[in-house]
C-alpha cells in the first residue's frame, strides 16, 4: 500500500548552512580581489602571438599568389600543347589536301 506523505513531518531546517559573518567580510574581501594587479602577458607569449599572426598572413598571400596568379610554366605548356597539336593535324593531311581546300573554299579575289 502507498502510504501518504505529509510535509509537515519534515523538519524545516535547511541542509546548507553560511559560515558564521560571511555577510559581514564579504564587501571587504570583494574589493581585496578587485584591487590586485591585473596580470601582465610576457613579452615572449605577446612575442609568440605576433610571429604567428604575421606567419598566417605570409601563408595567406603564398596560397593567393600561388592559386590566382598565372604560372610561367602554364605558358609554356600552353604553347607546347599548341605546336604539338599543329604538328600532329599536319602530319594526318598531305600537302595535296591542304592546296584543294584551300582552292575550294577561298577563291581568289582577282577577278
Amino acid at each position: 500500500m502507498k502510504q501518504k506523505i505529509n510535509i509537515e513531518d519534515f523538519d524545516k531546517k535547511l541542509p546548507f548552512g553560511i559560515p558564521d559573518g560571511y555577510f559581514e567580510t564579504f564587501p571587504s574581501r570583494m574589493i581585496a580581489q578587485l584591487e590586485q594587479p591585473k596580470k601582465t602577458i610576457r613579452f615572449r607569449k605577446s612575442l609568440k602571438i605576433w610571429i604567428s599572426i604575421a606567419a598566417m598572413f605570409v601563408g595567406m598571400l603564398l596560397v593567393g599568389k600561388f592559386y590566382f596568379m598565372p604560372s610561367h610554366s602554364a605558358k609554356v605548356l600552353s604553347e607546347v600543347s599548341v605546336d604539338t597539336y599543329d604538328n600532329y593535324v599536319l602530319s594526318q593531311v598531305d600537302e595535296s589536301q591542304l592546296i584543294d581546300i584551300y582552292v575550294n573554299n577561298y577563291p581568289s579575289t582577282n577577278k
